[in-house]
């Protein structure tokens, strides 16, 4: 379901340099940011097909939502359909997101704790989200959590 004339397979070499100094160095890819139902890492993206663990493919995001220790969703996105969906967000939408994120961060710590509170992650609501920046078998960075009170906080910023 690749478009020919969406963007190309490769990564803009000031991207990834941008997103690698961003998320840190590069390590194999955890099992957490593997498919659960597959048990292997995720093969293509979830919204155009493209193959995500070829030489050539485009880095891509993983996020993983669980509740109860169960999978709730799993994907695996690559950046030029990222793009295009953040192209598609509303002005507001993005101005709240930048003022969200803008908050300070735990950078560094464990899965086991949310990015943004810093709270043991699973919450008392037994929620989660664990997301991370791959390209092919590696994690860009590290592996990040996110518990279920940030996350409805989160999606409370989109117009």
């Amino acid at each position: 379901m690749i478009d020919d004339d969406d963007e190309p397979d490769h990564d803009d070499p000031e991207d990834i340099e941008l997103l690698f100094n961003l998320f840190g160095g590069e390590s194999e890819l955890p099992p957490v940011l593997w498919s659960d139902y597959k048990k292997e890492p995720f093969s293509q993206c979830v919204e155009c097909e493209r193959p995500l663990l070829e030489p050539e493919s485009p880095a891509y995001f993983v996020q993983k939502a669980r509740r109860d220790g169960e999978v709730v969703f799993e994907y695996a996105l690559c950046l030029p359909c990222t793009r295009r969906q953040d192209d598609g967000m509303s002005e507001e939408s993005r101005r709240n997101l930048e003022a969200f994120f803008s908050r300070p961060r735990r950078l560094g710590i464990e899965t086991g704790h949310c990015l943004l509170c810093g709270q043991d992650s699973t919450g008392p609501d037994g929620e989660r989200e664990v997301f991370g920046l791959a390209r092919g078998r590696h994690l860009l960075g590290q592996t990040y959590s996110i518990c279920g009170a940030c996350t409805d906080e989160l999606e409370g910023q989109l117009s």
